[in-house]
């Protein structure tokens, strides 16, 4: 075998390895609450989407989704996603009732809705509002351990109301998933 084939076959060979080493993308969480003309919807089916193909899924507890313990992830496995917008869609719905662009690593609230678009005084601390600016459905201030994941908790601040931080590739610590050739960054 001559020296340019022999090269053609280690620089594949190298390419091949490298891609089946490659570490998958950070997901992307997702909590918040879930109405249907204002009052919370129990057991409706949450879809996301990234061009046109379902990513992640769940279903509604209680008018709220992504909370612990039913954390909701669109994941990433190729790294593709970063920057791509995810569409949000209610009951199989085929209209979008919300829209995202994937991050990865964040936790973000984004409240669902289908029909009248939720406001102060519908019972439900909404996106828009805080303590300051709708006591009457926020409360007067957060409370970590209520079950709810306001809006200045996240998983590090409040791991009871907004669940853990999930393990991933690249935060410092070899987990039980990972080995030192799938994730070198640990």
């Amino acid at each position: 075998m001559g020296f340019g084939k022999f090269l053609t076959i280690a620089l594949f060979a190298l390419i091949m390895l490298g891609s089946a080493y490659a570490v998958p993308g950070i997901p992307h969480q997702f909590y918040g609450f879930v109405t249907v003309d204002q009052a919370p919807a129990d057991g409706i089916p949450i879809s996301a989407e990234i061009n046109g193909v379902e990513r992640a899924s769940t279903v509604s507890i209680n008018g709220n989704y992504g909370f612990n313990p039913s954390i909701f992830y669109v994941p990433d496995p190729n790294s593709t996603n970063a920057g791509n917008t995810i569409e949000f869609f209610l009951s199989g719905g085929n209209t979008s009732v919300a829209s995202y662009t994937f991050e990865n690593g964040t936790s973000t609230r984004l409240d669902l809705y289908i029909g009248d678009a939720p406001e102060c005084g519908d019972t439900i601390c909404n996106l828009d509002e805080t303590s300051e600016t709708c006591p009457g459905d926020c409360g007067t201030g957060s409370v970590c351990g209520d079950g709810i994941c306001d809006t200045d908790e996240d998983s590090t601040s409040c791991e009871a109301d907004c669940g853990p931080v999930l393990p991933f590739c690249g935060d410092g610590a070899c987990n039980s998933d990972e080995t030192c050739t799938s994730c070198e960054a640990d």
